[in-house]
């Protein structure tokens, strides 16, 4: 059983990809800037609820069902205006 997804970096490292806050100021996959842009999605996409519209944050949502929504695109639109 794998718990976690990983990568496989040049020079024969096997990295795990963050899957937390605390994972993602750990890694050693990504800099700083990226570092923080990663753990604001992940506390983005933890808070959202698709009933709640104050967790949307400002983005306007359309969509039938959570399944038809393009969460990465979408928070990714959202962190890079911040």
């Amino acid at each position: 059983m794998v718990e976690g997804s990983y990568v496989y970096k040049r020079g024969g490292k096997l990295h795990k990809v963050p899957a937390d806050e605390k994972e993602a100021l750990a890694t050693s996959l990504m800099g700083i800037f990226e570092k923080r842009r990663f753990r604001q999605l992940l506390v983005y996409i933890n808070d959202f609820e698709p009933d709640d519209p104050k967790t949307f944050k400002g983005e306007l949502w359309s969509f039938s069902s959570f399944k038809d929504m393009d969460v990465t695109r979408t928070a990714y639109m959202q962190l890079s205006s911040a």
